[in-house]
């Protein structure tokens, strides 16, 4: 499963669902969704997208020192 995430860039982005699509597609053997997040998780792929703090306007940081 690690190998065929990180083969593509494509399926990286995909949630577990649809990669589970692509992987009954590919090798014509079905797999549930659960059985992917799990076994992602298992072998160190996480499905966290990283957030970026928003910056502080300077209007903000006067309010907050007040």
């Amino acid at each position: 499963l690690k190998a065929f995430v990180q083969e593509n860039s494509e399926n990286r982005q995909l949630c577990a669902k649809k990669l589970a699509t692509v992987w009954t597609a590919c090798t014509k053997k079905t797999i549930s969704a659960f059985t992917i997040r799990h076994t992602s998780k298992k072998v160190g792929l996480s499905a966290r997208i990283p957030h970026h703090k928003p910056a502080m306007t300077e209007a903000y940081c006067q309010t907050r020192l007040k």
